[in-house]
């Protein structure tokens, strides 16, 4: 009881401390002065040592002129007691790198590791984040990570490449979140979406009609346990995302993706170019991803299907055909785009066809058994 007392006392002595110093109504320019002469790791003891000035230095750290972070790749290793977090951050056009490399390559990069989510996110607010290029976020267990970013980051943020490697049921709700905050993402890719037992109707809310409106490329796959994607699911959003540009969906539903198809060549999409004269390409990949047995032969038997869907639709052409070999098939479906008045605008669209060989907890490589490419202008 004492110790509690003691506590208790020395916050009180401590605010009272802080106030009779006047730090809180020093002019702009001594409060810039005096942040940017602190260090990350300055922040970090300040907070062991006044919780009421480490709250003063969040409050006014945007008076600074912050070093623009364009480049974010996070990895938790939930193993590690000591430094679980690690942190490769870029700057400017090297960013653009961190896409396609990991952490260990050799592009100019500086990594950064955290014995906790606090310091991680104390780390991200020393910096101008408000326009990445690129955000990976990793696989966490135990740590709700959507929600630490969804408190480190400003809102209204723009990110280029979202690359989020999991998203399972636990993440749902704080995953919907981070994504409502930050509606202005180019690219969405969700390598593995993990939800053995959620329904098709739940998806419907896993991503805000906001987050469609910019997006030029989306990205999902669900593991071979999960059938939580549907076809009215793919409606909305090809049909609510003007600059989509293209799609890559993933299962082990074969008649999911045979109903995706078919809504590819029909559903209607809002009007998206300004410019009746160009010429726009829309990608669709369906890919065939789980762990079977007879995998070959549960593609084999989608691209039979798809070949005879595609033979129902008008204006279909199929251009070219080769098996075991280089197995592709080319499809080509063109009309002119209603909302030219001259009929001079053409949209193209192509599907390609995948298979992924793998299981829930592997997401390997595909193996490229068949191509199947559509068009529609």
């Amino acid at each position: 009881m004492d110790s509690e007392c003691s506590i208790m006392d020395s916050s009180s002595n401590e605010k009272h401390s802080e106030q009779q110093n006047g730090i809180f109504i020093l002019p702009d320019n001594l409060i810039i002065r005096i942040l940017s002469e602190l260090s990350w790791k300055d922040i970090l003891n300040v907070r062991r040592v006044s919780r009421s000035f480490s709250n003063f230095i969040y409050e006014n750290y945007h008076l600074l002129d912050r070093r623009k972070l364009r480049g974010v790749s996070i990895e938790c290793d939930e193993n590690c007691e000591g430094c679980p977090f690690s942190v490769a951050i870029t700057y400017d056009a090297v960013a653009r790198f961190m896409v396609w490399v990991p952490l260990h390559s050799q592009f100019p990069k500086k990594t950064i590791n955290f014995q906790n989510d606090e310091e991680m996110s104390i780390f991200f607010k020393m910096f101008d984040m408000k326009n990445l290029y690129n955000l990976t976020i990793p696989v966490v267990d135990n740590i709700d990570i959507f929600d630490i970013l969804t408190r480190s980051l400003q809102i209204g943020t723009k990110i280029t490449f979202l690359n989020v490697y999991r998203v399972a049921e636990k993440d749902f709700k704080s995953f919907r979140k981070f994504v409502g905050k930050f509606p202005r993402i180019s690219d969405l890719s969700i390598y593995h979406l993990c939800f053995p037992s959620t329904k098709a109707k739940d998806v419907q809310s896993l991503l805000p009609s906001s987050s469609f409106r910019k997006i030029k490329s989306f990205s999902i796959k669900e593991c071979h346990r999960t059938k939580i994607l549907s076809a009215d699911f793919f409606t909305k959003l090809f049909r609510n995302s003007p600059k989509i540009e293209k799609f890559s969906i993933g299962s082990g539903n074969i008649e999911f993706l045979k109903s995706v198809f078919k809504q590819y060549f029909t559903v209607e999409q809002s009007r998206r170019l300004k410019d009746r004269y160009c010429y726009k390409e829309i990608r669709l990949e369906l890919i065939l991803n789980g762990k079977f047995k007879n995998l070959r032969n549960r593609f084999e038997r989608l691209c039979i299907d798809i070949t005879n869907c595609s033979s129902e639709l008008e204006n279909v052409e199929e251009v070219g055909y080769k098996v075991r070999t280089m197995e592709w098939v080319d499809f080509k479906y063109i009309m002119d785009c209603k909302y030219c008045l001259e009929d001079r605008h053409k949209v193209k669209r192509i599907v390609t066809l995948q298979s992924f060989d793998n299981t829930c907890q592997e997401m390997g490589k595909p193996h490229y058994y068949y191509l199947s490419q559509m068009t529609k202008i």
